[in-house]
């Protein structure tokens, strides 16, 4: 019995190939994002620790290090928001990759159902071809007796 042989079949293998690489690059901007998101709140947390401390402090030790504060904050608010601009960027490709990465997917399922349908014909082939070959031997010995 001859194999079945699809001609798409290195379509469907690389499409495979490409679903994964574009699944292992929404995961790496995940991964980006979510070390973004922590390096933000650290940002904030220490802005908020730094006028925290500032707001405990007695007002004569506070007036001697308010410009300090002030400045360490804004510097601290300007990292954020570089980090903000750098976090929108990340989530549009994060978005545009997810979305390359539905139409693979969609192409990926699209080419196995074509390779399913494909083996079903092959397989209803060989079952008639199968079916012709007995259907002649019993005819050949029928006719020999």
């Amino acid at each position: 019995m001859k194999r079945f042989t699809w001609p798409l079949q290195r379509l469907l293998d690389v499409t495979r190939q490409r679903e994964s690489a574009a699944r292992a690059a929404v995961i790496a901007l995940a991964q980006a994002i979510a070390v973004g998101r922590g390096k933000m709140a650290a940002l904030y947390s220490r802005r908020r620790d730094l006028l925290d401390e500032l707001s405990r402090d007695d007002i004569a030790r506070r007036v001697a290090r308010q410009d300090f504060v002030m400045a360490s904050a804004d510097q601290l608010t300007s990292q954020s928001r570089a980090l903000e601009t750098e976090l929108a960027g990340l989530a549009a490709r994060r978005k545009a990759k997810t979305a390359e990465l539905m139409q693979i997917r969609a192409r990926r399922r699209l080419l196995e159902k074509l390779r399913e349908q494909a083996h079903a014909q092959w397989q209803q082939e060989q079952n008639r071809q199968e079916q012709r070959h007995l259907d002649e031997t019993a005819s050949i010995a029928f006719t020999r007796k």
